[in-house]
């Protein structure tokens, strides 16, 4: 047996009256749009049992209707997120990151010389290059530079390679979009 709160025409409550409801009295077409919120539902009143299969979907959910305290420990898992549902401009601003790695690899030195010019297709001017020395070779000590140019990123060390055994690490980062 359901029970009902009757209010005064001022608002004040004039008492709770039983109500017997037989089965599908009330259907949700019966029900006006908005009419009922997260507000007028007491917690733990809905069981996910009582949900229809997709009844629930993101475009039905506000914004910051759901917080981390109210997911169950194991509730998202890669299997459940959609392609492409976690990209840039999905994440808050406060985990956005203001650059994002491009390219990368190891580059064996080679021409002999202090510089060298090493191919990275799609590289910007404007992009960051971060590189450390893999392998220090006979000759060089530390590396000087690694410097972006359009499809280039030419590295420099002390000293002229002329063994050519030299390798360095890089990683290209590129501005957040």
């Amino acid at each position: 047996m359901a029970t009902i709160t009757v209010n005064t025409k001022d608002g004040t409550p004039d008492g709770v009256y039983p109500v017997a409801l037989g089965d599908d009295t009330v259907n949700t077409a019966d029900i006006v749009d908005d009419a009922v919120t997260g507000a007028k539902i007491l917690d733990g009143d809905v069981d996910t049992d009582d949900l229809a299969d997709e009844a629930v979907t993101n475009a039905k959910l506000g914004l910051l209707s759901v917080d981390t305290g109210q997911l169950a420990a194991d509730a998202v898992e890669n299997s459940k997120l959609a392609d492409n549902a976690v990209s840039l401009e999905n994440l808050d601003s406060g985990i956005k990151p203001a650059f994002v790695p491009v390219y990368g690899g190891v580059v064996t030195w080679s021409g002999a010389g202090a510089s060298l010019a090493h191919t990275v297709t799609g590289a910007l001017d404007t992009d960051i290059v971060s590189a450390v020395l893999r392998v220090k070779g006979t000759e060089p000590s530390y590396l000087v530079s690694a410097i972006p140019s359009a499809d280039t990123v030419t590295f420099t060390v002390d000293v002229a390679n002329t063994s050519n055994d030299t390798q360095v690490d890089f990683i290209v980062y590129r501005a957040a979009a």
